[in-house]
């Protein structure tokens, strides 16, 4: 799922963190991932645009989606910024690799990232100026791994070490050799007068289509609220927001699921199990209603079945017939929607928390394959 916000300021403010310029953010979660991006537009390529963003989270969400490896944070990046200046024109030629001249400042004019710090280190440094630095370093790492020829197959080379077990500088120094000169080579890489990129004149093909809906002031209104909540420090003020909404739309199940979850969200505080069961009890009572507008509604019986677990938790209770009962909700969820994330980690959970082997049918649904 894809939010688009205004602009970059809007992000920020989302993302709550003044320490960091948020332009973007893509969390990856079992109950489905979603990127934040926004849609400015800028006056040339040197600014950092909206879809540049938008294509930077995307590969995040494509890259954990369909790499199954570990990643050190440099490629998760450098792989990110590689695919951010992506374009696609009008006719459908697209262009894949071009240099982010939005990074140019930081690959040029500033103290730079050590190699060392680039390759063991993390990815956000201490101030925009040195992100920048580093965003900018990864991009160059993974464009001259992937595009120039003699680097080809140490990539390869180094993920291979990296699963195999090897510590990250003895990966490092297997695939590349020495770092310092694997530093220099980047220095050079970086002066070249050219940067090559792939592109093609044939369109991508593009499989179904596309329907546009217009929101109504009740869902314009719930999306924003669950964006809110996703980030909120502060979950009663987004539970009063969702509260207001309920009372003007009491037939929205939508909406009494949302407060449940915003409700379930206030758990976190509680510092006692009576505290906590009186929460399960608000929790509760509002996924109930929601469940009574619209039975077969599928994150309102998976809320409902990890409820009814967290209570026999709660209780030591590991009686088998109460834990079925807790997951007959999954079964309901999973019979309104196969490819639910959510349901098939809660039928998983529904075993392990009750201390069985799952099935194969729930080891199975974990691997299943989904676009959630």
């Amino acid at each position: 799922t894809i939010y688009l916000l205004s602009s970059p300021e809007d992000v920020a403010r989302l993302y709550g963190n003044k320490k960091v310029e948020a332009a973007g953010i893509y969390i990856a979660r079992p109950d489905g991932s979603f990127a934040v991006a926004n849609r400015a537009v800028t006056e040339n390529d040197w600014e950092l645009s909206g879809n540049t963003v938008l294509f930077h989270e995307y590969a995040h969400h494509f890259m954990f989606h369909y790499f199954n490896a570990p990643y050190p944070a440099w490629f998760v990046e450098g792989f990110a910024e590689y695919v951010s200046t992506a374009s696609i024109k009008a006719n459908g030629e697209w262009m894949l690799g071009a240099a982010p001249k939005h990074r140019a400042y930081g690959l040029l004019e500033t103290r730079g990232v050590k190699i060392d710090q680039l390759l063991f280190g993390r990815a956000i440094g201490k101030d925009t100026e040195q992100t920048d630095a580093y965003y900018g370093r990864a991009w160059l790492l993974v464009h001259m791994l992937s595009m120039d020829p003699p680097h080809h197959g140490q990539i390869d080379a180094y993920m291979k070490a990296i699963l195999e077990g090897l510590p990250p500088q003895e990966s490092a120094v297997k695939a590349f050799g020495e770092t310092s000169l694997l530093d220099k080579a980047l220095d050079r890489y970086l002066q070249r007068s050219t940067i090559l990129a792939v592109s093609s004149k044939v369109p991508l093909q593009v499989d179904g289509t596309i329907s546009i809906s217009e929101l109504d002031d009740v869902s314009s209104k719930l999306i924003a609220l669950q964006l809110d909540r996703k980030f909120s420090k502060k979950p009663s003020e987004t539970s009063d927001a969702l509260k207001a909404l309920s009372d003007f739309a009491p037939t929205n199940a939508d909406v009494w699921q949302e407060r449940a979850l915003a409700t379930h969200d206030e758990l976190e505080t509680a510092t006692t199990d009576a505290v906590r069961l009186g929460m399960l009890d608000r929790t509760e009572a509002l996924v109930d209603h929601a469940l009574t507008i619209k039975p077969d509604h599928v994150r309102a019986n998976v809320l409902k079945a990890r409820l009814t677990m967290e209570r026999l938790k709660i209780a030591d209770d590991m009686s088998a017939e109460k834990w079925k009962s807790a997951r007959s909700y999954v079964l309901k969820a999973n019979a309104a929607d196969h490819d639910d994330t959510a349901a098939l980690l809660a039928w998983y959970d529904g075993f392990t928390m009750n201390g069985r082997l799952p099935p194969q049918s729930a080891q199975d649904g974990l691997l299943t394959p989904t676009e959630n």
